[in-house]
């Protein structure tokens, strides 16, 4: 019995499923019998390449052609189909690679076909072909005979010389969409009497990533253990893959930083069959997905079906864009470190559990500009904490030192440095009224409202400008820092256009114009203290403070 993709292989153009593009020139060129001598078909596996190649060899040969496609029917059809011609050779460049093999074949082609229109050469896998081979090979390219044709199909078209591919027509197979190969799959159950769950379906089409050969794989053997129809359990269980409700139920613990229940979360999944290397690479694609549907919403741009991005956003909505950033990032080396070690659950372990402190330190962040914040306002005078002028306070007996009250001293004219009368104070000017930033200062929390609104109005200063962090705010000077190793975008941000609007959204928040510095962590002078060293530890807690 034939494996599926084999069985279920395209015999024309019109079967061909994902390339339309490529399928449409190549019609119109049996058509119109503007055939060229020499194509190179180059895309991701199981996309179609060879495939493509077969029955392009049979349309330039058939003695029917239906509207650009092979009748298979007709002598020349049915013999290439049988493979008993001589005419069309199809030769594997990963074992006919070096030049001898290259020099035979070039014998060969230069006679006369003996039964077919055209001679065919379909070389698969061309890359692999030596560099040598390829030289031998060029002479004939530049030169073709008018009865044969060259079909090159490759993965790494960049192995390639370009002597060899400026001489074909190049064409770009495409990553088959995941629509597309579930209703293939669909036909495929249909022939065979099965059906399938949706979601099953779903879960291999998207497993697949563009090749239709590897769905068609996948299906096979799920049919092989399933009794009926097709579930996502039996797929699951087949193809190794994690379930979308264990991998949300793993990210939920993450978030929530709660190590435990994060890791009885993969010791379950593991019970269930699941390899420590496909939990990694399964996890990873999560987290690729969750910062996906943070940073963009984009139906587009998202490898799933509609439930499973309204499920995402929904999902990435709570979680901090800097945060999945980094856990994916800390994914992605994990996967990385693979190669090196024999015990991969003990990197998966430790992978889950830093991600874990990954969501506390984001935490223990927040808590630092909570108190920068508290901090400020405490050293502020009480004028600048109220929101009108601070009226004048009656004398406290309990302020004086002693505990009898201070007579009255009559004035000494001695006490005087000049001789006339002392002039009046000037009265000291009354507060302005509180802006919307809730006083006369701007914290760290107005700060984030500010960049919000600097990233309405323009991404790319946001984006220079996000890397700075709050740091000071007094006498109407804002300071923010940079790290030492973010020097370009402390200058981005001072160019005259990204600085005026920065400006203009710290004013309209203020209420007045603000002077605002830029300084790299290194050009900042240290801070003092500011806060009691009880308070701090009272405040963060002692495991998070060490006194030096």
């Amino acid at each position: 019995m034939q494996t599926l993709y084999r069985a279920f292989r395209p015999d024309t153009f019109d079967k061909v499923v994902g390339q339309d593009n490529i399928v449409h020139i190549l019609k119109n060129q049996v058509q119109t019998d503007t055939v060229r001598h020499a194509y190179l078909f180059h895309g991701t596996r199981g996309t179609g390449k060879t495939s493509c190649a077969k029955i392009l060899a049979r349309a330039v040969n058939c003695l029917q052609p239906k509207d650009g496609n092979p009748c298979n029917e007709c002598e020349n059809c049915r013999a290439i189909l049988e493979e008993s011609t001589m005419d069309v050779t199809e030769m594997d460049a990963a074992s006919n690679r070096r030049i001898d093999d290259i020099r035979d074949l070039r014998e060969k082609v230069k006679y006369l076909p003996g039964q077919l229109k055209k001679k065919v050469v379909i070389i698969d896998e061309a890359h692999m072909i030596t560099n040598e081979g390829f030289n031998a090979l060029l002479k004939t390219l530049e030169e073709p005979p008018a009865h044969l044709l060259f079909i090159l199909a490759t993965t790494e078209m960049e192995k390639i010389p370009q002597t060899i591919v400026s001489r074909c027509q190049i064409f770009t197979f495409r990553r088959i969409a995941a629509e597309d190969i579930q209703k293939n799959l669909r036909y495929v159950l249909e022939q065979v009497n099965r059906g399938a769950e949706p979601e099953a379906l779903e879960t291999i089409a998207y497993a697949a990533d563009g090749a239709m050969r590897d769905a068609l794989s996948s299906l096979e053997q799920v049919l092989s253990v399933a009794e009926g129809d097709i579930t996502l359990r039996d797929v699951q269980t087949v193809t190794g893959r994690v379930s979308a409700a264990q991998l949300f139920a793993l990210s939920d613990a993450v978030f929530a930083k709660n190590a435990k229940q994060a890791l009885l979360t993969v010791q379950a999944v593991r019970a269930a069959g699941k390899e420590s290397e496909s939990i990694l690479a399964d996890l990873t694609e999560h987290f690729r997905k969750l910062i996906l549907t943070k940073v963009t919403k984009d139906r587009r741009l998202f490898s799933g079906s509609d439930e499973q991005f309204s499920l995402y956003t929904d999902k990435s909505a709570a979680p901090d864009e800097e945060l999945l950033l980094a856990a994916l990032s800390h994914l992605l080396d994990t996967q990385n470190k693979l190669r090196f070690t024999d015990d991969a659950h003990t990197l998966l372990i430790t992978a889950v559990l830093s991600l874990c402190a990954l969501a506390k330190k984001k935490t223990l962040e927040q808590r630092i500009h909570e108190l920068e914040e508290y901090v400020f306002v405490r050293g502020k005078p009480a004028a600048a904490v109220g929101t009108g002028p601070v009226p004048a306070k009656d004398p406290d007996p309990t302020d004086a030192v002693g505990t009898d009250p201070v007579p009255a001293k009559d004035p000494d004219p001695t006490d005087a440095v000049g001789t006339g009368p002392v002039p009046a104070e000037d009265p000291e000017p009354t507060p302005a009224p509180a802006s919307d930033a809730g006083g006369d200062s701007i914290t760290a929390r107005d700060w984030e409202k500010i960049l919000e609104n600097i990233k309405r109005r323009s991404v790319p200063t946001y984006a220079y400008l996000h890397e700075g962090k709050w740091h000071s705010f007094a006498n109407d000077r804002l300071t923010i820092v940079f790290p030492d190793n973010y020097e370009i975008h402390r200058n981005a941000v001072n160019k005259k256009d990204s600085r005026a609007l920065i400006e203009e959204e710290t004013k309209r928040l203020y209420g007045a114009p603000v002077d605002i510095q830029f300084l790299l962590d290194k050009e900042r002078e240290d801070k003092k203290p500011v806060a009691d060293v009880q308070d701090i530890i009272d405040y963060f807690g002692a495991d998070h403070v060490e006194l030096q």
